[in-house]
């Protein structure tokens, strides 16, 4: 049995643009897709994007289970921490066969971006 809040939960149609948002506007952005694997029934994936918050590359892992191909599916977006990597949560959790019983997508984003500096409106980190 999987419980989580409300607030974890959105409804979405999985499509080839991930929807960001810069404070003004939604646009979408093109992804590359890095690998897909057979799991669980469903599908283990990794995308890739250009950030432009962060100028530079960033990537996300995404489960889609069985259900995904057919109907709408509740997300679940799991945030690993600022040293993990979208493959820390995927291939440790082993979230997948939950995932794929309850018909739920999970989106893992790489959580640190792979640069040294990072340049704010109040200076560089």
């Amino acid at each position: 049995h999987v419980s989580m809040q409300a607030s974890l939960l959105c409804w979405a149609n999985i499509s080839m643009f991930i929807l960001c948002c810069d404070m003004t506007h939604w646009s979408a952005m093109a992804l590359t897709q890095v690998s897909s694997n057979k799991c669980a029934g469903g599908f283990q994936k990794v995308y890739e994007h250009d950030s432009s918050e962060l100028k530079c590359k960033m990537k996300f892992a995404i489960y889609l289970p069985p259900k995904a191909e057919t109907d709408k599916c509740p997300v679940f977006y799991w945030l690993s921490g600022l040293t993990c990597t979208e493959q820390n949560f995927i291939t440790k959790a082993g979230s997948q066969l939950a995932a794929a019983e309850h018909g739920i997508i999970i989106v893992a984003p790489d959580t640190s971006p792979r640069r040294t500096t990072h340049t704010t409106s109040s200076g560089t980190l």
